[in-house]
């Protein structure tokens, strides 16, 4: 009877392990205890005493998370750190029956494809970090039923857009970090069915165009950063009320912004950031008197060893109007060209 129980539990965990993830792999414990683990991490697996509190894996030669490749550790409250590994794709539950992870990092893999259902029904997962890595696209459903989940850092990856469909009950995210990847524009009702974001940053993509409608439906939307990008105007709606309070355009292409626009965001608005911009002296003006109500930088640009806060258009410099590259001399945007030869390349990948 004993023989026949432990051969049913040798099956059932050879089921959920069908694909092994680990070769001879050294894990360290508590930032401590090293082993050897092979096949899939499990309690049979870590054979560890104590409370576990955080798992972490570097500068091993691991290719795929597969089908439970983490699972059935009961532990409260642990994280599980990936860093600087071979991994380039987690397949669906890879991560299984783990009601304590709180955090997920894996940021500077090799991470290419995250599939449909790779984080899901992990109840008390509030952190997810893949971060420089090299991923080009998620799956539907990549993050599913995690009703804890607050944070999603996918900065300094290859994604060429954006998709909430990635996301899929997921009631308490807040923060989105899609900095450093490719792309090129944010398009209508990007993000309508994740209301409760409040943080978006974009900053060092290939942003030329935002669409008015892209933050439709985000009611709880407090910081927006845009920086370093190459947006040549910026006109979006925001929700009525809005708590938009810090905005971050600096090193941009703009010239200039409408009325409209400034009296959209200026009811909640507490810190706009537009430094390195070629704006027109008088739309420069204009932001620095608007500016008497909100909190808004200035930097001048070095320019040699003078310094420049604006241009002047070939035609009507005293107003400040949208205009076209033709009524500019060239001279005069040098000094506010801040893109650095990454962010050239990954333009030219971003229009491929």
């Amino acid at each position: 009877m004993i023989k026949k129980c432990v051969i049913l539990l040798f099956i059932q965990i050879s089921l959920q392990c069908s694909t092994p993830t680990f070769y001879n792999n050294i894990i360290r414990v508590n930032t401590g205890t090293e082993m050897f683990i092979s096949g899939c991490m499990s309690p049979e697996t870590l054979n560890f005493d104590g409370n576990i509190k955080e798992i972490a894996i570097s500068d091993e030669n691991i290719f795929d998370l597969n089908e439970g490749a983490v699972q059935n550790i009961s532990a409260n409250e642990f994280a599980i750190y990936f860093h600087h590994t071979t991994i380039e794709i987690i397949r669906r539950d890879a991560f299984l029956n783990l009601p304590g992870l709180v955090r997920v990092d894996m940021g500077r893999n090799k991470i290419r494809r995250i599939f449909e259902n790779s984080f899901k029904d992990l109840p008390s997962l509030k952190l997810v970090g893949l971060y420089d890595n090299e991923i080009v696209d998620f799956w539907p459903r990549s993050f599913n039923n995690l009703p804890m989940l607050e944070e999603v850092v996918l900065s300094g990856n290859y994604l060429d857009s954006f998709d909430q469909a990635w996301f899929h009950k997921t009631p308490k995210l807040r923060k989105i970090y899609l900095g450093g990847n490719i792309m090129c524009d944010i398009p209508t009702l990007a993000f309508v069915n994740l209301p409760s974001v409040e943080f978006l940053d974009f900053h060092a993509n290939q942003i030329e165009y935002v669409d008015k409608d892209a933050f439709k439906g985000l009611v709880n939307l407090e910081t927006l950063l845009l920086n370093d990008n190459n947006l040549k105007s910026l006109e979006f709606n925001l929700p009525s009320p809005s708590k938009l309070t810090l905005v971050n355009i600096d090193h941009n292409n703009l010239t200039y912004i409408s009325d409209d626009m400034l009296e959209r965001i200026r009811p909640t608005i507490k810190r706009f950031e537009m430094n390195g911009n070629p704006w027109t002296c008088a739309c420069y003006d204009k932001l620095r008197s608007w500016g008497q109500n909100a909190t808004i930088t200035f930097k001048a640009v070095e320019a040699g060893k003078a310094n420049v806060t604006c241009i002047n258009p070939k035609t009507n410099p005293n107003e400040c109007i949208q205009r076209g590259d033709d009524d500019f001399e060239h001279e005069f945007w040098t000094p506010f060209l801040n893109k650095n030869l990454i962010r050239k390349e990954r333009l030219e990948e971003c229009h491929v």
